[in-house]
């Protein structure tokens, strides 16, 4: 069988694209774990976008452009932020249902954005309950062919193309093929990711030969509540956005130098923290002024009783590896350099972002890219795959190679691509991965074991993220190298 579109990814970008594809499309989702189980599920912020009338398009286009250091794309953004309002109201045509105050759709405050334009569903379940409202389009779709624990290895490229996805069991063919992978959280031992995105689709478009862009900025979020070296989830940005204060162990504010205080910028924030924990001191989330946290941040309260039995009021935080800004470089319909592939989401280098993302921009770039991506191939026709390019083969597992445990990979990426890097260490880390990939025919991993395969990909995309880390001299956003004292000062142009 030809599919007209497969989907390999269990997140909110497969569930947005998926749903919004017409019904005659013959659809594949396939996953390496289920289809319930992504980052989006663990999304506490909310969706960002302009809905009162003292808010404009192009303060949220300033926001978007002054967050990421003035790194982003232009058209992107522009095409994001003045998208936002349309997508959020379809979404309430559909019967989605976000959080109100007074009758009228709540809007929040978050850090860096100069106006409240943040909608929240479910307090701060909002990813959860945009999953929940995709899942019920896709799920029991007649066109719709859901796979999971199957996860994909190759991408099938015949004559520069892209014309379907390789796995342990099975080949599928297709016309499109469309990565919705997710992130590489799962590289980090502290991150607020499920374990198991670990960058799987820069290994698999790396080897098809998709260009890739700006792997270096990889966002850390300021605030993971933890316990004993442990994540309990993250702290959303909204908690500071209704009075939580960021202090150390005496009580002292830890923002207050920063013109926005506790509401600055992510990097500036997750920076501060870090070299404040490096010096030995301890940083608490403060949410002493906020009555009724309990039931207005439902997630957050459980993640704190799970952790220590109770609700504190000082939330121990500390920066955790949060979303891959870099990626398979896109362009407006999220079609890479490889004819008939496609990329959305984490996944996805679509430049709104620049060199380190706006909070609650990333549910709206899934919002906005899905629908123009699902319009996109609705109006494509069914190209033509040639019956020869058809085979039938199950090789046997013949290669045997000894991999690092994922600990130690996750320990080696940490070491060279975390909040602060330096040349040494990354060159260090560099070699550590290529020691192994020198030893791997990448080219053949259907000989290889799953776990071998894993295992594989996460060397592969360490090694790409801590090289591009290196080739950047500069310290620009996320990217904050302790050996340079260039840093990059770009300005509002346009």
């Amino acid at each position: 069988m030809i599919y007209d579109v497969i989907l390999i990814g269990s997140g909110l970008a497969t569930l947005v694209t998926a749903a919004k594809l017409s019904d005659d499309k013959r659809i594949l989702v396939i996953t390496k774990d289920e289809l319930k189980q992504s980052s989006s599920s663990l999304a506490q912020g909310g969706i960002a976008a302009v809905m009162s009338p003292d808010d404009h398009w192009k303060y949220h286009y300033e926001d978007t452009l002054k967050a990421g250091h003035y790194y982003n794309d232009r058209a992107a953004v522009s095409m994001l932020v003045r998208r936002a309002q349309t997508e959020i109201n379809i979404l309430i045509n559909q019967g989605m249902t976000f959080d109100k105050e007074n009758g009228q759709v709540a809007l929040g405050m978050e850090g860096a954005h100069s106006k409240r334009r943040i909608l929240h569903a479910g307090g701060d379940a909002t990813g959860r309950e945009l999953v929940r409202h995709f899942r019920k389009k896709v799920y029991g779709q007649s066109n719709i062919t859901i796979v999971e624990h199957e996860p994909v290895h190759t991408l099938h490229v015949e004559d520069g193309r892209c014309i379907g996805v390789f796995t342990e069991k099975n080949h599928y063919y297709g016309r499109h093929t469309v990565l919705a992978s997710g992130g590489c959280g799962g590289l980090y031992r502290f991150s607020s990711n499920p374990d198991e995105n670990r960058g799987d689709g820069i290994a698999l478009a790396y080897r098809a030969g998709a260009t890739l862009k700006d792997l270096e900025f990889i966002q850390f979020h300021p605030t993971l509540l933890h316990r004993d070296g442990e994540a309990f989830g993250l702290v959303s940005e909204a908690v500071r956005g209704e009075g939580g204060k960021l202090v150390d162990e005496k009580g002292k504010a830890v923002m207050d130098t920063h013109p926005l205080k506790d509401l600055a910028p992510r990097d500036i924030v997750a920076q501060t923290i870090d070299m404040k924990l490096k010096k030995g001191s301890k940083v608490f989330l403060d949410i002493t002024n906020i009555s009724n946290f309990p039931e207005r941040f439902p997630t957050i309260h459980n993640n704190c009783v799970k952790a220590f039995g109770y609700q504190p009021s000082l939330l121990p935080v500390a920066p955790g590896a949060h979303f891959q800004l870099g990626g398979v470089a896109v362009n407006e319909n999220s079609e890479s350099s490889i004819p008939n592939l496609y990329a959305i989401g984490e996944v996805a280098c679509t430049g709104v972002h620049g060199a380190n993302r706006l909070a609650s921009n990333s549910l709206l770039e899934i919002l906005v890219y899905g629908s123009r991506l699902a319009t996109h191939l609705n109006k494509e026709g069914e190209g033509n795959i040639q019956e020869s390019f058809f085979t039938s083969l199950k090789p046997k597992k013949t290669i045997k190679v000894t991999l690092p445990s994922i600990q130690e990979i996750q320990r080696n990426h940490e070491e060279g691509a975390g909040i602060v890097r330096c040349r040494e260490y990354m060159e260090k880390c560099i070699n550590w991965c290529a020691q192994y990939l020198e030893k791997v025919l990448e080219e053949k991993l259907h000989l290889y074991e799953q776990d071998a395969i894993e295992k594989i990909n996460m060397l592969r995309t360490s090694f790409l993220i801590l090289s591009a880390a290196s080739e950047r001299r500069e310290s620009l956003g996320v990217h904050m190298r302790s050996d340079t004292k260039e840093i990059s000062q770009r300005e509002f142009i346009g």
